[in-house]
């Protein structure tokens, strides 16, 4: 009797384990159902947008091709234009600041000849420079030597 009983149990048991495993495969069977619906559902939106956006494209090519030539060369002129300003300008100044630093040298140089050079306006009137004379005197010749 305890066998029969047991063997009942057991195959109940084994029923309940058969229809879990059964609506465990269903629900699978579904989850994967949904999977392939929703894979499907982007690939098509996916699609849609690709094509979207070839539209939009072709529509933006278009419209500049219809673009009147002229003023993207007038466009085009005016910066050319701008250019050679700039290029004038450009050269204006970098001979002008060759010109100042040219003179610069030569003030500078000029400078120290007068102060190498013997002179009343020294008190001992031996050409030693003084201290502070001597810092200016560097000074000056640094920024008559830059480039």
């Amino acid at each position: 009797v305890n066998l029969r009983e047991a063997e009942r149990k057991q195959q109940l048991y084994n029923e309940e384990m058969k229809m879990k495993v059964l609506e465990r495969d269903n629900m699978v069977r579904e989850l994967e159902s949904a999977l392939d619906h929703l894979k499907l559902q982007c690939d098509r939106r996916l699609t849609l947008q690709q094509k979207e956006h070839e539209q939009k494209m072709q529509l933006l090519l278009h419209h500049f091709k219809e673009q009147d030539e002229e003023g993207i060369m007038e466009t085009f002129k005016t910066y050319e234009d701008k250019i050679q300003q700039l290029e004038k300008d450009l050269y204006f100044y970098k001979k002008t600041s060759r010109d100042l630093k040219k003179k610069l040298k030569e003030l500078v140089g000029e400078a120290i000849r007068r102060q190498l050079a013997p002179s009343e306006y020294h008190e001992a009137g031996d050409g030693v420079l003084k201290p502070e004379e001597g810092g200016m005197l560097s000074e000056e010749l640094k920024w008559a030597s830059r480039p």
